[in-house]
């Protein structure tokens, strides 16, 4: 897992002791340790409930989608240091470095019958 322009690549080997993903990244200043607890883990939406196991199974998928948070952090971080990433800096929103935008939910209008008081009526009011 490579992101361009930054000086820091994740390294493939994540381990989950029942706790914590334990992450490892490559920076300039040498190898950085990573912890991201079960409350960061189940931050983001497609994980938000997900048990021990299925932690395990998805940890490089988990990894993948909080990359750009974890670079942000070991960019910053010195040699042999194990850092922690918390909950509170995982946003949902374009991600450090990134220009994407969320793009605006649509509002769809089914038509149909519509249930009000005193039955159901038609679209046309009939």
């Amino acid at each position: 897992m490579e992101t361009a322009d930054m000086p820091v690549r994740l390294l493939d080997d994540i381990v989950w002791d029942g706790e914590a993903l334990l992450v490892t990244g490559a920076t300039e200043n040498g190898r950085v340790a990573c912890r991201v607890p079960l409350s960061t883990i189940h931050k983001p939406h497609p994980y938000s409930d997900a048990i021990s196991r299925e932690i395990k199974l998805k940890r490089q998928d988990i990894v993948e989608g909080l990359a750009p948070f974890l670079i942000a952090k070991l960019s910053e971080a010195t040699t042999d240091e194990t850092l922690e990433l918390f909950p509170w800096e995982v946003y949902s929103g374009p991600a450090p470095g990134s220009s994407n935008v969320r793009p605006a939910l649509a509002t769809v209008r089914a038509s149909g019958p519509s249930i009000k008081r005193g039955g159901v009526q038609d679209p046309d009011g009939r």
